[in-house]
C-alpha cells in the first residue's frame, strides 16, 4: 500500500459480515485489491484450534477464490416478498 490513497481506500473498503446460510455471522471480511482480512470471533489468534469448521472454509475460499457469502451491514435491506430481515448478499 505504498502508492497515494491506498490506505484510505482500504479505511474505506466495505466490511462485510460473513453468514451461515441461516445467516448467523462466522466472521468478517474486508477485501482491497489482492488484499483480504478475515476477522474469526472467538478464536483468538489460534482460529484452527477454536474455530477449525469456519479456518477450513475460510482456508478453501481464499485459495481457491471463492466469494465468502454474506452482506455489507452499510447497505439497506433487500426484503424479498415480504420476508422482513433477511438480508441477501
Amino acid at each position: 500500500m505504498k502508492q497515494k490513497g491506498e490506505h484510505a481506500q482500504w479505511r474505506n473498503a466495505p466490511r462485510l459480515i460473513w453468514t451461515y446460510a441461516q445467516g448467523n455471522p462466522k466472521g468478517y471480511v474486508r477485501r482491497h485489491r489482492n488484499l483480504t482480512q478475515v476477522s474469526v470471533p472467538d478464536s483468538g489468534h489460534q482460529v484452527p484450534a477454536f474455530q477449525p469448521q469456519i479456518c477450513r472454509e475460510m482456508l478453501y475460499n481464499w485459495l481457491f477464490d471463492r466469494p465468502f457469502p454474506g452482506y455489507d451491514p452499510q447497505q439497506p435491506l433487500k426484503q424479498p416478498n415480504g420476508n422482513a430481515g433477511l438480508r441477501k448478499g
